[in-house]
């Protein structure tokens, strides 16, 4: 899987649909989905990532893209006039289905978005210390869920590796302003991390998701089958009053794996049950540490 991400060639189609999706609202002009597409696009680039088209004009390009996605009922569209500019609206039911081409994208700068969690995370500035421990409690929390390298046991020298481009990236652009305590973003800093963080917000959203509803179970026995339901339904609702920005993170397949995640972790502790009729295996769960659940929670929260 790692040599496959390092080798798949990214497409404009799919760069669009990450600049797209990277935004929360609903709506979104034409001219912030460009600004998007040309930040991730010279970001790939300068990377030396396969794309199958040469560089062109980003707004050329991204409108086209957002055209052919109208056309495909994809997206809904506000015409422009002389006033203002074409205004662009996406449906949830189609996020999960423009996140398909949007996650080709992401193995090519994860450890991009996994710094901007870090510093996005931070209401005032701080040490590099600080951010790197928060890069590095992103990079494993998300084992399940990225390809962060040939070997899943990931290192402390691994997380230094893989924290320094990513660092100096942002040094570099003057995404950062270093003050007496520490570093904070700068105005362009936030926009690029907003973009390259959005794609795996959605991760941290569904993990959040899956503790709020283990530590609501507390002590009681629960099978896989019951907890992806329960959760399925408070998702729905979370997303429903705003608590969950990415509807994609109410997802079968991400709330099993947070599930054996924490399970891996020792905070749920699973049980193997044989059916007495069909002899079925299963897992029953039950929370093991609620405590350091809550920790994570709070910390997923913020």
């Amino acid at each position: 899987m790692f040599d496959i991400n390092e080798r798949q060639p990214v497409t404009s189609y799919a760069l669009a649909a990450e600049a797209l999706l990277a935004g929360t609202r609903r709506g979104v002009p034409a001219k912030v989905v460009a600004e998007r597409y040309a930040l991730l696009d010279d970001l790939l680039r300068a990377g030396s990532t396969k794309m199958t088209l040469p560089r062109g004009e980003p707004a050329a390009t991204v409108l086209a893209i957002l055209n052919a996605m109208v056309a495909a009922k994809v997206l809904g569209v506000q015409e422009s006039n002389e006033e203002t500019e074409p205004f662009y609206f996406l449906d949830e039911n189609k996020r999960l289905a423009l996140s398909i081409y949007a996650n080709t994208v992401v193995p090519h700068h994860q450890y991009v978005s996994l710094l901007s969690l870090a510093l996005l995370g931070a209401t005032e500035p701080k040490s590099t210390h600080d951010i790197f421990a928060e890069f590095r409690f992103f990079a494993h929390l998300m084992v399940r869920e990225l390809v962060l390298g040939k070997n899943p046991e990931r290192s402390l020298a691994d997380d230094e590796r893989d924290f320094d481009p990513a660092w100096r990236l942002f040094v570099e652009r003057d995404w950062l302003k270093e003050t007496e305590r520490g570093f904070a973003l700068t105005p362009p800093g936030r926009f690029a991390a907003e973009t390259f963080a959005a794609m795996v917000s959605g991760y941290l959203e569904s993990y959040w998701l899956a503790a709020r509803v283990l530590l609501a179970r507390k002590a009681e026995r629960f099978s896989e089958k019951e907890f992806v339901k329960g959760a399925l339904s408070k998702g729905q609702r979370s997303v429903g009053v705003g608590e969950i920005e990415h509807p994609e993170a109410v997802h079968k397949v991400l709330l099993e794996n947070a599930l054996r995640f924490f399970a891996d972790l020792g905070l749920v502790r699973a049980e193997l049950v044989v059916g007495e009729k069909t002899k079925a295996a299963s897992h029953n769960y039950q929370v093991a540490d609620y405590v350091g659940l809550r920790e994570i929670a709070d910390r997923l929260k913020k």
